[in-house]
């Protein structure tokens, strides 16, 4: 009797200590799993305020970068860069792009294809084209139609406030374009002709975006510690940097 007793005893405790550690695995998971919002502090993550804010436009011939220390280790962890060049012909580009300084880290990027709309004017007898993408804010008084011209790109992942963070998705830490404008004539013959196309061309999937965020995350071996970087844009030639998480 207290040998049958004592097992009873026995399995009730195992039973009850099961029970308690499937309780604490369920708050550990619902704990962890509700830290993962962008924009949401919370747990041990810390989240930085860059002050002064990093406000840049680029313009003319211009070439500069902004480097962030994001795990606060004293070693450059994240580049945002930024050119520009305008040539004598008249044309023009200017660019932004993230990479990775410390491959520990990484970004979340996805593919896009931007399409062109053809807008043709016609002219004394002359038909001149302007191809400009769907992300270029361009407005058409002419005929304008669909082009069949594509490109393809990689871009940063643009996060609103409050999106669920998952390792789903692409990662690089190589450089990646937030945005890109490129504004040139192709001539048909030799450059002054008349006979010409007008190029307006905007890439990425940053131009113009507001309070967004890049999600980034920490390699620690085996595991990744999240965060992200919360940045805007002014057309496609100026940036806002404000914050930082990990």
């Amino acid at each position: 009797m207290k040998i049958s007793q004592t097992i009873n005893h026995i399995i009730m405790r195992l039973v009850l200590i099961s029970c308690i550690a499937a309780l604490i695995t369920m708050s550990c998971t619902t704990e962890y799993e509700s830290l993962l919002k962008v924009g949401e502090i919370s747990g041990s993550m810390t989240k930085t305020d860059i002050s002064p804010v990093y406000e840049r436009s680029i313009g003319g011939n211009d070439e500069v970068s902004y480097d962030l220390d994001i795990d606060d280790d004293g070693n450059i962890d994240i580049r945002f860069t930024g050119s520009s060049g305008m040539p004598a012909s008249g044309n023009e580009s200017h660019s932004w792009d993230i990479s990775c300084v410390n491959t520990a880290f990484e970004f979340a990027c996805e593919e896009i294809t931007h399409t062109y709309r053809n807008c043709t004017r016609e002219e004394e007898g002359v038909t001149h084209d302007i191809f400009y993408t769907d992300k270029y804010q361009y407005t058409c008084t002419y005929t304008d139609v669909a082009s069949d011209l594509t490109k393809t790109i990689w871009s940063p992942t643009a996060f609103s406030s409050g999106d669920v963070i998952t390792s789903d998705g692409k990662w690089s830490t190589e450089p990646t374009i937030l945005t890109d404008y490129r504004y040139y004539h192709n001539y048909l013959g030799n450059p002054g002709d008349t006979d010409y196309a007008t190029y307006y061309e905007a890439f990425g999937n940053w131009p113009s975006l507001q309070n967004k965020y890049i999600l980034i995350r920490k390699n620690l071996t085996g595991s990744y510690r999240y965060g992200w970087i919360k940045i805007s844009f002014m057309g496609t030639d100026s940036i806002k940097i404000t914050e930082f998480a990990l």
